[in-house]
Protein backbone atom coordinates (compact mmCIF):
# COMPACT_ATOMS: atom_id res chain seq x y z
CA UNK A 1 0.00 0.00 0.00
CA UNK A 2 1.95 3.18 -1.19
CA UNK A 3 4.93 4.30 -1.15
CA UNK A 4 7.53 6.37 0.57
CA UNK A 5 7.97 9.90 -0.51
CA UNK A 6 11.69 9.16 -2.34
CA UNK A 7 10.03 6.52 -3.83
CA UNK A 8 8.51 9.21 -6.34
CA UNK A 9 11.41 11.14 -6.96
CA UNK A 10 13.35 10.43 -10.34
CA UNK A 11 16.81 12.13 -11.83
CA UNK A 12 19.72 13.01 -9.47
CA UNK A 13 18.78 16.37 -9.09
CA UNK A 14 15.94 15.02 -6.81
CA UNK A 15 17.22 12.21 -5.03
CA UNK A 16 20.23 9.39 -4.98
CA UNK A 17 22.26 7.31 -2.86
CA UNK A 18 22.25 8.70 0.99
CA UNK A 19 25.36 10.77 1.88
CA UNK A 20 24.13 11.76 5.23
CA UNK A 21 21.23 10.99 7.45
CA UNK A 22 19.37 13.20 9.63
CA UNK A 23 18.13 13.03 13.08
CA UNK A 24 15.36 15.49 14.33
CA UNK A 25 12.42 15.65 16.60
CA UNK A 26 9.19 15.32 14.32
CA UNK A 27 8.27 18.65 16.22
CA UNK A 28 10.49 20.76 13.97
CA UNK A 29 9.16 22.93 11.25
CA UNK A 30 9.41 21.84 7.73
CA UNK A 31 11.11 25.35 6.69
CA UNK A 32 13.92 25.04 9.81
CA UNK A 33 14.98 21.66 8.30
CA UNK A 34 15.34 22.98 4.85
CA UNK A 35 17.22 25.88 6.20
CA UNK A 36 19.80 23.90 8.62
CA UNK A 37 20.77 21.56 5.51
CA UNK A 38 21.20 24.18 3.41
CA UNK A 39 23.23 26.16 5.82
CA UNK A 40 24.89 22.47 6.59
CA UNK A 41 25.77 22.47 2.70
CA UNK A 42 27.05 26.00 2.59
CA UNK A 43 29.14 25.97 5.78
CA UNK A 44 31.29 22.07 4.00
CA UNK A 45 31.33 23.74 0.22
CA UNK A 46 28.93 21.13 -0.55
CA UNK A 47 26.11 20.95 -3.48
CA UNK A 48 22.61 20.69 -2.36
CA UNK A 49 21.92 19.05 -5.59
CA UNK A 50 24.16 16.05 -5.32
CA UNK A 51 24.13 16.46 -1.05
CA UNK A 52 21.13 13.43 -0.54
CA UNK A 53 19.97 13.27 2.74
CA UNK A 54 18.15 10.43 4.60
CA UNK A 55 15.01 11.64 6.07
CA UNK A 56 12.85 8.97 7.77
CA UNK A 57 9.67 10.66 7.21
CA UNK A 58 10.29 10.72 3.59
CA UNK A 59 12.15 7.13 3.07
CA UNK A 60 9.92 5.13 5.27
CA UNK A 61 6.53 4.12 3.50
CA UNK A 62 4.40 5.60 6.33
CA UNK A 63 1.34 4.59 4.72
CA UNK A 64 2.71 1.03 5.93
CA UNK A 65 3.74 1.96 9.39
CA UNK A 66 0.10 3.26 9.78
CA UNK A 67 -1.54 0.64 8.35
CA UNK A 68 0.61 -2.64 10.35
CA UNK A 69 -0.70 -0.04 13.29
CA UNK A 70 -3.83 -0.16 12.40
CA UNK A 71 -3.39 -3.99 12.02
CA UNK A 72 -1.89 -4.84 15.06
CA UNK A 73 -4.43 -2.73 17.73
CA UNK A 74 -7.39 -5.31 15.87
CA UNK A 75 -5.38 -8.25 15.98
CA UNK A 76 -4.68 -8.73 12.22
CA UNK A 77 -0.86 -9.04 12.43
CA UNK A 78 1.10 -10.49 15.12
CA UNK A 79 3.77 -8.05 16.94
CA UNK A 80 6.99 -9.31 15.26
CA UNK A 81 5.42 -8.20 11.67
CA UNK A 82 5.25 -4.74 12.39
CA UNK A 83 8.15 -2.09 11.20
CA UNK A 84 11.02 -2.20 12.77
CA UNK A 85 12.62 0.58 13.38
CA UNK A 86 15.36 -0.43 15.73
CA UNK A 87 16.72 -2.69 12.48
CA UNK A 88 15.92 0.22 9.90
CA UNK A 89 18.04 2.90 12.00
CA UNK A 90 21.14 0.85 12.76
CA UNK A 91 21.57 -0.19 8.94
CA UNK A 92 21.05 3.22 7.84
CA UNK A 93 23.40 4.81 10.14
CA UNK A 94 25.91 1.82 9.64
CA UNK A 95 25.44 1.81 5.56
CA UNK A 96 25.46 5.82 5.36
CA UNK A 97 27.95 6.47 7.77
CA UNK A 98 27.49 10.56 8.06
CA UNK A 99 24.49 11.59 11.13
CA UNK A 100 23.00 14.84 11.65
CA UNK A 101 21.52 15.79 14.62
CA UNK A 102 19.85 18.76 14.90
CA UNK A 103 19.65 20.97 17.49
CA UNK A 104 16.37 23.61 18.01
CA UNK A 105 16.02 26.11 19.53
CA UNK A 106 19.35 26.28 20.96
CA UNK A 107 18.23 27.39 24.33
CA UNK A 108 15.84 24.55 25.05
CA UNK A 109 16.72 21.60 22.39
CA UNK A 110 13.31 19.43 21.94
CA UNK A 111 15.33 16.43 20.74
CA UNK A 112 17.48 16.20 24.07
CA UNK A 113 13.72 15.54 25.21
CA UNK A 114 12.85 12.86 22.64
CA UNK A 115 14.22 8.97 23.29
CA UNK A 116 14.78 8.21 19.92
CA UNK A 117 16.81 11.41 18.85
CA UNK A 118 18.81 10.30 21.99
CA UNK A 119 18.83 6.55 21.08
CA UNK A 120 20.41 8.18 17.65
CA UNK A 121 22.92 9.48 18.26
CA UNK A 122 23.80 7.62 20.91
CA UNK A 123 24.08 4.33 17.75
CA UNK A 124 25.89 7.10 15.81
CA UNK A 125 28.72 7.35 17.86
CA UNK A 126 29.05 3.77 18.77
CA UNK A 127 29.05 3.06 15.09
CA UNK A 128 32.54 2.38 13.50
CA UNK A 129 33.51 4.90 11.33
CA UNK A 130 30.09 6.76 11.28
CA UNK A 131 30.57 10.82 11.55
CA UNK A 132 28.51 12.94 13.25
CA UNK A 133 28.11 16.73 13.00
CA UNK A 134 25.45 18.18 15.66
CA UNK A 135 23.93 21.34 13.11
CA UNK A 136 21.03 23.66 13.97
CA UNK A 137 18.99 26.38 11.63
CA UNK A 138 20.88 30.23 10.89
CA UNK A 139 18.16 32.00 12.68
CA UNK A 140 19.18 29.70 15.87
CA UNK A 141 22.54 30.39 15.69
CA UNK A 142 21.77 34.79 15.23
CA UNK A 143 19.68 34.01 18.37
CA UNK A 144 22.30 32.30 20.20
CA UNK A 145 25.10 35.43 19.48
CA UNK A 146 22.50 37.86 20.62
CA UNK A 147 22.81 35.85 24.13
CA UNK A 148 26.17 36.09 23.84
CA UNK A 149 26.33 40.04 23.58
CA UNK A 150 23.32 40.45 25.85
CA UNK A 151 24.71 38.65 29.05
CA UNK A 152 24.77 34.57 28.07
CA UNK A 153 22.62 33.46 30.87
CA UNK A 154 20.63 31.77 27.92
CA UNK A 155 24.10 29.85 27.30
CA UNK A 156 24.51 29.60 31.05
CA UNK A 157 21.30 27.63 31.70
CA UNK A 158 21.67 25.50 28.42
CA UNK A 159 24.88 24.25 30.14
CA UNK A 160 22.68 23.12 33.35
CA UNK A 161 20.11 21.67 31.11
CA UNK A 162 23.02 19.35 29.59
CA UNK A 163 23.96 18.32 32.17
CA UNK A 164 20.64 17.17 33.52
CA UNK A 165 19.84 15.44 30.17
CA UNK A 166 18.28 11.72 31.16
CA UNK A 167 17.41 9.70 28.94
CA UNK A 168 15.25 7.89 31.52
CA UNK A 169 13.14 10.84 31.46
CA UNK A 170 13.00 10.93 27.60
CA UNK A 171 9.35 10.93 25.65
CA UNK A 172 8.36 9.18 22.61
CA UNK A 173 4.88 9.69 20.67
CA UNK A 174 4.54 5.41 20.88
CA UNK A 175 4.98 4.56 24.61
CA UNK A 176 6.24 0.71 23.03
CA UNK A 177 9.16 2.46 21.63
CA UNK A 178 10.15 4.51 24.30
CA UNK A 179 10.09 1.64 26.54
CA UNK A 180 11.84 -0.39 24.14
CA UNK A 181 14.73 1.99 23.94
CA UNK A 182 14.83 2.51 27.71
CA UNK A 183 15.27 -1.39 28.07
CA UNK A 184 18.22 -1.49 24.98
CA UNK A 185 19.63 0.68 26.77
CA UNK A 186 19.62 -0.72 30.32
CA UNK A 187 20.69 -3.93 29.12
CA UNK A 188 23.81 -2.43 27.13
CA UNK A 189 25.72 0.46 28.64
CA UNK A 190 23.05 1.71 31.26
CA UNK A 191 21.10 5.11 31.64
CA UNK A 192 24.38 6.83 33.70
CA UNK A 193 26.92 5.99 30.78
CA UNK A 194 24.29 7.06 27.70
CA UNK A 195 23.52 10.18 29.26
CA UNK A 196 27.08 11.05 30.39
CA UNK A 197 27.93 10.37 26.48
CA UNK A 198 25.06 12.61 25.33
CA UNK A 199 26.07 15.45 27.56
CA UNK A 200 29.83 15.16 26.81
CA UNK A 201 29.09 15.10 22.62
CA UNK A 202 26.46 17.86 23.19
CA UNK A 203 28.92 20.16 25.47
CA UNK A 204 31.45 19.92 22.55
CA UNK A 205 29.05 21.01 20.06
CA UNK A 206 28.45 24.26 22.03
CA UNK A 207 32.02 24.82 22.55
CA UNK A 208 32.36 24.55 19.05
CA UNK A 209 29.49 26.98 18.14
CA UNK A 210 30.72 29.33 20.52
CA UNK A 211 34.05 29.45 18.93
CA UNK A 212 32.62 29.48 15.05
CA UNK A 213 31.04 32.66 16.31
CA UNK A 214 34.24 34.31 17.31
CA UNK A 215 36.16 33.08 14.53
CA UNK A 216 33.31 34.33 11.82
CA UNK A 217 32.70 37.77 13.36
CA UNK A 218 33.90 40.49 11.60
CA UNK A 219 35.68 44.04 12.65
CA UNK A 220 37.82 42.11 15.18
CA UNK A 221 40.19 45.18 16.41
CA UNK A 222 37.75 46.76 18.57
CA UNK A 223 36.31 46.77 21.40
CA UNK A 224 32.91 45.53 20.77
CA UNK A 225 35.44 41.93 19.94
CA UNK A 226 37.22 42.08 22.75
CA UNK A 227 33.50 42.32 24.62
CA UNK A 228 32.48 38.70 22.83
CA UNK A 229 35.82 37.34 23.23
CA UNK A 230 35.91 38.00 27.06
CA UNK A 231 31.90 36.92 27.49
CA UNK A 232 32.78 33.83 25.79
CA UNK A 233 36.10 33.02 27.19
CA UNK A 234 33.72 33.86 30.76
CA UNK A 235 31.09 31.03 29.32
CA UNK A 236 34.10 28.73 28.23
CA UNK A 237 35.74 29.49 31.66
CA UNK A 238 33.10 28.94 34.29
CA UNK A 239 31.54 25.18 31.87
CA UNK A 240 35.36 23.77 32.53
CA UNK A 241 36.80 24.17 29.03
CA UNK A 242 39.32 25.98 30.39
CA UNK A 243 41.80 25.73 27.05
CA UNK A 244 39.39 26.84 24.81
CA UNK A 245 38.73 30.18 27.27
CA UNK A 246 42.58 31.24 27.21
CA UNK A 247 42.72 31.37 23.75
CA UNK A 248 40.56 33.50 23.69
CA UNK A 249 40.82 35.58 26.46
CA UNK A 250 44.98 36.26 25.27
CA UNK A 251 43.36 37.65 21.96
CA UNK A 252 41.14 39.61 23.81
CA UNK A 253 44.48 41.02 25.68
CA UNK A 254 46.36 41.17 22.87
CA UNK A 255 43.58 43.63 21.23
CA UNK A 256 43.32 45.65 24.42
CA UNK A 257 46.99 46.53 24.98
CA UNK A 258 47.41 47.77 20.91
CA UNK A 259 44.09 49.21 20.14
CA UNK A 260 42.78 50.25 23.82
CA UNK A 261 46.08 50.66 25.80
CA UNK A 262 47.23 49.08 29.08
CA UNK A 263 44.85 51.42 31.10
CA UNK A 264 41.78 50.54 29.51
CA UNK A 265 38.97 49.03 31.50
CA UNK A 266 38.70 46.38 29.25
CA UNK A 267 42.62 45.37 29.77
CA UNK A 268 42.16 45.32 33.43
CA UNK A 269 38.70 43.07 32.80
CA UNK A 270 40.52 40.64 30.31
CA UNK A 271 43.78 40.33 32.78
CA UNK A 272 41.67 39.21 35.53
CA UNK A 273 39.89 36.70 33.24
CA UNK A 274 43.36 35.14 32.11
CA UNK A 275 44.05 35.02 36.08
CA UNK A 276 40.55 33.08 36.47
CA UNK A 277 41.47 30.41 33.77
CA UNK A 278 44.68 30.10 35.19
CA UNK A 279 43.67 29.84 38.71
CA UNK A 280 40.98 26.85 37.54
CA UNK A 281 43.37 25.39 34.87
CA UNK A 282 45.81 24.44 37.82
CA UNK A 283 43.50 23.71 40.66
CA UNK A 284 40.21 22.26 38.63
CA UNK A 285 37.48 24.47 40.31
CA UNK A 286 35.82 21.78 42.73
CA UNK A 287 39.41 20.91 44.07
CA UNK A 288 39.28 19.66 48.24
CA UNK A 289 42.50 21.07 49.09
CA UNK A 290 45.99 22.85 47.88
CA UNK A 291 47.82 19.98 49.07
CA UNK A 292 46.55 17.26 47.05
CA UNK A 293 46.57 19.92 44.29
CA UNK A 294 50.16 19.92 44.67
CA UNK A 295 50.79 16.19 44.38
CA UNK A 296 48.44 15.79 41.71
CA UNK A 297 49.73 18.76 39.34
CA UNK A 298 53.03 19.56 40.32
CA UNK A 299 54.63 18.00 36.89
CA UNK A 300 52.18 20.31 34.87
CA UNK A 301 51.43 23.70 36.86
CA UNK A 302 53.86 25.36 34.30
CA UNK A 303 52.51 24.02 31.43
CA UNK A 304 48.84 24.59 32.65
CA UNK A 305 48.75 27.48 34.43
CA UNK A 306 50.09 27.91 38.28
CA UNK A 307 49.45 29.94 41.53
CA UNK A 308 51.88 32.35 41.22
CA UNK A 309 50.54 33.93 37.59
CA UNK A 310 47.32 33.75 38.57
CA UNK A 311 48.53 36.27 41.44
CA UNK A 312 50.44 38.08 39.18
CA UNK A 313 47.53 38.31 36.64
CA UNK A 314 45.13 39.95 39.76
CA UNK A 315 47.99 41.80 40.86
CA UNK A 316 48.79 43.85 37.62
CA UNK A 317 44.90 44.61 37.22
CA UNK A 318 45.06 46.07 40.59
CA UNK A 319 47.79 48.00 40.80
CA UNK A 320 46.49 49.64 37.33
CA UNK A 321 42.97 49.86 38.43
CA UNK A 322 43.41 51.32 42.33
CA UNK A 323 44.68 55.03 40.88
CA UNK A 324 41.95 54.76 38.21
CA UNK A 325 38.71 54.61 39.92
CA UNK A 326 40.14 54.72 43.68
CA UNK A 327 39.74 52.06 46.07
CA UNK A 328 36.07 52.46 46.98
CA UNK A 329 34.81 49.93 43.57
CA UNK A 330 33.42 47.39 42.58
CA UNK A 331 36.17 46.55 40.06
CA UNK A 332 39.03 46.68 42.99
CA UNK A 333 37.12 44.95 45.23
CA UNK A 334 36.83 42.12 43.22
CA UNK A 335 40.18 41.43 42.55
CA UNK A 336 41.18 41.60 46.13
CA UNK A 337 38.63 38.86 47.10
CA UNK A 338 40.25 36.66 44.11
CA UNK A 339 43.70 37.57 45.05
CA UNK A 340 42.57 36.36 48.79
CA UNK A 341 40.57 32.86 47.12
CA UNK A 342 44.11 32.18 44.97
CA UNK A 343 46.22 33.00 48.52
CA UNK A 344 43.35 30.40 50.39
CA UNK A 345 44.22 27.38 47.59
CA UNK A 346 47.49 27.94 48.21
CA UNK A 347 47.54 27.77 52.40
CA UNK A 348 48.42 31.02 52.80
CA UNK A 349 45.26 31.68 54.69
CA UNK A 350 46.45 34.87 56.55
CA UNK A 351 47.21 36.96 53.79
CA UNK A 352 43.76 35.39 52.31
CA UNK A 353 42.09 36.43 55.40
CA UNK A 354 43.67 40.18 54.61
CA UNK A 355 42.59 40.20 50.86
CA UNK A 356 38.98 39.08 52.07
CA UNK A 357 38.08 41.81 54.52
CA UNK A 358 40.08 44.59 52.04
CA UNK A 359 37.10 43.03 49.69
CA UNK A 360 34.68 43.31 52.51
CA UNK A 361 35.32 46.48 53.57
CA UNK A 362 34.44 47.97 50.25
CA UNK A 363 31.90 45.48 49.32
CA UNK A 364 29.99 47.50 52.30
CA UNK A 365 30.48 50.52 51.80
CA UNK A 366 29.90 50.55 47.92
CA UNK A 367 27.60 47.82 48.17
CA UNK A 368 25.48 47.62 51.46
CA UNK A 369 25.64 44.50 53.79
CA UNK A 370 22.58 43.01 51.94
CA UNK A 371 23.70 42.36 48.66
CA UNK A 372 24.57 39.05 47.27
CA UNK A 373 28.05 39.77 46.51
CA UNK A 374 28.75 40.70 49.86
CA UNK A 375 27.59 37.66 51.22
CA UNK A 376 29.98 35.91 49.05
CA UNK A 377 32.72 37.58 50.95
CA UNK A 378 31.31 36.84 54.65
CA UNK A 379 31.43 33.27 53.69
CA UNK A 380 35.15 33.61 52.11
CA UNK A 381 36.20 34.66 55.35
CA UNK A 382 34.31 32.37 57.13
CA UNK A 383 35.87 29.58 55.77
CA UNK A 384 39.48 30.97 55.76
CA UNK A 385 38.97 31.48 59.81
CA UNK A 386 37.70 27.74 59.75
CA UNK A 387 41.24 26.49 58.30
CA UNK A 388 42.93 28.83 60.41
CA UNK A 389 41.00 27.35 63.59
CA UNK A 390 39.16 30.00 64.59
CA UNK A 391 35.76 27.99 64.75
CA UNK A 392 34.22 30.88 66.65
CA UNK A 393 35.22 33.29 64.15
CA UNK A 394 34.25 31.24 61.60
CA UNK A 395 30.78 30.37 63.09
CA UNK A 396 30.26 34.22 63.58
CA UNK A 397 30.66 34.85 59.35
CA UNK A 398 28.62 32.29 58.06
CA UNK A 399 25.85 32.68 60.40
CA UNK A 400 26.08 36.75 59.26
CA UNK A 401 25.88 35.01 55.30
CA UNK A 402 22.84 32.91 56.11
CA UNK A 403 20.93 35.58 57.42
CA UNK A 404 21.27 37.62 54.35
CA UNK A 405 20.80 34.68 51.98
CA UNK A 406 17.40 34.14 54.04
CA UNK A 407 16.31 37.31 53.39
CA UNK A 408 17.39 37.87 49.87
CA UNK A 409 16.87 34.30 48.59
CA UNK A 410 14.38 32.70 50.83
CA UNK A 411 14.70 29.62 53.75
CA UNK A 412 14.48 26.87 50.97
CA UNK A 413 16.98 27.83 48.33
CA UNK A 414 19.81 25.73 47.37
CA UNK A 415 23.01 28.30 47.99
CA UNK A 416 21.10 28.55 51.71
CA UNK A 417 21.28 24.81 52.01
CA UNK A 418 24.86 25.25 51.25
CA UNK A 419 25.31 27.64 54.06
CA UNK A 420 23.49 25.39 56.29
CA UNK A 421 26.51 22.71 55.61
CA UNK A 422 29.09 24.73 56.07
CA UNK A 423 27.50 26.03 59.64
CA UNK A 424 27.34 21.87 60.03
CA UNK A 425 31.06 21.30 59.15
CA UNK A 426 32.35 24.28 61.46
CA UNK A 427 29.96 22.54 64.48
CA UNK A 428 31.07 18.84 63.83
CA UNK A 429 34.88 19.96 64.31
CA UNK A 430 34.12 22.21 67.44
CA UNK A 431 32.90 18.89 68.61
CA UNK A 432 29.01 20.36 68.68
CA UNK A 433 27.80 16.93 66.89
CA UNK A 434 24.25 17.60 67.83
CA UNK A 435 24.32 20.99 66.37
CA UNK A 436 26.17 19.54 63.26
CA UNK A 437 23.26 16.89 62.79
CA UNK A 438 20.64 19.53 62.82
CA UNK A 439 22.67 21.87 59.89
CA UNK A 440 23.35 18.95 57.95
CA UNK A 441 19.95 17.96 58.21
CA UNK A 442 18.18 21.35 57.04
CA UNK A 443 20.91 21.36 54.27
CA UNK A 444 19.13 17.87 53.21
CA UNK A 445 15.63 19.01 53.70
CA UNK A 446 16.23 21.60 51.06
CA UNK A 447 18.44 20.40 48.62
CA UNK A 448 16.66 17.00 47.86
CA UNK A 449 13.57 18.82 46.70
CA UNK A 450 14.99 21.26 44.86
CA UNK A 451 17.70 19.23 43.10
CA UNK A 452 17.01 15.52 43.66
CA UNK A 453 19.17 12.75 45.64
CA UNK A 454 20.98 12.23 42.19
CA UNK A 455 22.00 16.09 41.70
CA UNK A 456 26.19 16.30 42.03
CA UNK A 457 25.68 19.44 44.38
CA UNK A 458 22.96 18.06 46.83
CA UNK A 459 23.91 19.45 49.57
CA UNK A 460 27.90 20.57 49.16
CA UNK A 461 28.87 22.98 50.85
CA UNK A 462 29.62 26.50 49.84
CA UNK A 463 33.29 26.90 48.66
CA UNK A 464 35.43 29.86 48.63
CA UNK A 465 33.88 31.81 45.89
CA UNK A 466 35.80 33.92 43.48
CA UNK A 467 33.72 37.21 41.49
CA UNK A 468 33.15 37.60 37.95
Amino acid sequence: MGAAYSHCLQGEDHVGEATHMLSYSWAYSIGDIVDTLSDFCHQNNLDPKRTYIWICCLCVNQHRVVENSTQQKSGMIAPSAKVDFFAIFGERVKKIGHLLAMMAPWNAPVYITRVWCIFEIFTAHGTDGCKMDIVMPPKEKESLEEDVVDDGEGIYALYETLGNTKVENAQASVESDRLAILGEVESDVGYSVLNNLVNDLLRGWMQRVLTQLVETRENTNNEDYVDFCNEIGDILNHNGEHGAAMKLHQTALTICETVLGKNHEETLTTNQNIGSVLQKMALGKNHPSVATTYCNIVGVLDDMGDYEGAISRFEEALAIGSPVWGKDNIFVMKMYNNIGNVLQEMGEYEGALEKFEEALAIGLRVLGKDHMTVVTMYNNIGLVLQEMGDYEGALSKQKEALAIFVSVLGKNHPDVAAIHNNIGSVLYVMADFEGALVKFEEALAIELPALGDNHPDSALPFGSQRLD
